[in-house]
């Protein structure tokens, strides 16, 4: 599920532009009048779409079984991934404004929640105008205070860790494979919301009566294409695993996936 990027790039309107259309550029866009907006996140995991619809890969608390592009059948048995850190960039910036992670790093466990479930990180007031991307950051995962909301993941395996994924893959000559990957380093990957308003233009924030809804969906049956599990080694796995959390992950507005 890859997001292709529009081939001609958006620019963020000038301030001489808003002169000339009639915005003014007086007092009320020095940046301590600018109005704010409040943009909540929001986590998922998803598998890929067909045909629009999401296919049945198992139900809430169930391993999931689905194949990969070679035709090895996966059975997932744990996923959990961790996210430590989300920020949003405005349209040609570098830097962004991080959001309050409510409840700390939140560690999502693919098993144990329903596929498009959304899992609430936090927020962040902003600056209203265009943002063009997420930079989201992996990282390890520590037991919460007890006042958290985040639901303690059954996994014992991501304390201490960014990521751990394992289960099983067969195939139609009935061999089994066992799989597992733990990792206990941080990854930082970008999500272009560019063309996520409708028409195609950058996420944007004017003037927000309530709360702006942005969801983070990263896609799990895309983590083994490319694996033959007869021949794979480590690297392999974990060489396919972290290129579809950085390439396959990806964001909607709103909670509805």
């Amino acid at each position: 599920m890859r997001r292709l990027r529009p081939t001609t790039p958006f620019i963020a309107p000038s301030l001489g532009l808003l002169a000339l259309l009639g915005f003014g550029a007086g007092c009320d866009l020095l940046p301590d009048e600018q109005h704010r907006s409040v943009i909540n996140l929001y986590a998922a995991h998803t598998p890929t779409p067909e045909n629009g619809i999401f296919p049945d890969h198992g139900p809430e608390g169930y391993r999931r079984n689905f194949p990969n592009d070679l035709g090895w059948k996966i059975d997932l048995g744990a996923a959990v991934i961790t996210t430590s850190r989300v920020s949003v960039i405005p349209c040609g910036q570098a830097d962004g404004h991080d959001v309050d992670m409510y409840f700390g790093p939140c560690a999502e466990d693919f098993i144990a929640i329903r596929d498009g479930t959304t899992v609430g990180l936090g927020a962040v007031t902003a600056t209203d105008g265009y943002y063009c991307s997420i930079e989201v950051e992996f990282d390890n995962y520590y037991l919460p205070e007890e006042d958290s909301q985040h639901a303690v993941p059954g996994v014992s395996e991501i304390v201490g860790n960014s990521i751990h994924i394992s289960g099983t893959a067969s195939n139609n000559s009935g061999d089994t494979v066992d799989f597992a990957f733990t990792s206990d380093q941080p990854l930082k990957i970008s999500i272009d919301i560019s063309n996520l308003e409708e028409g195609g233009s950058p996420v944007r924030l004017s003037d927000e009566n309530f709360a702006k809804k942005l969801t983070i969906a990263k896609v799990y049956d895309r983590m083994f294409d490319g694996i033959d599990f007869a021949t794979f080694t480590q690297a392999d796995l974990e060489a396919a695993i972290l290129s579809s959390i950085e390439n396959d992950t990806y964001a909607v507005i709103g909670t509805k996936l």
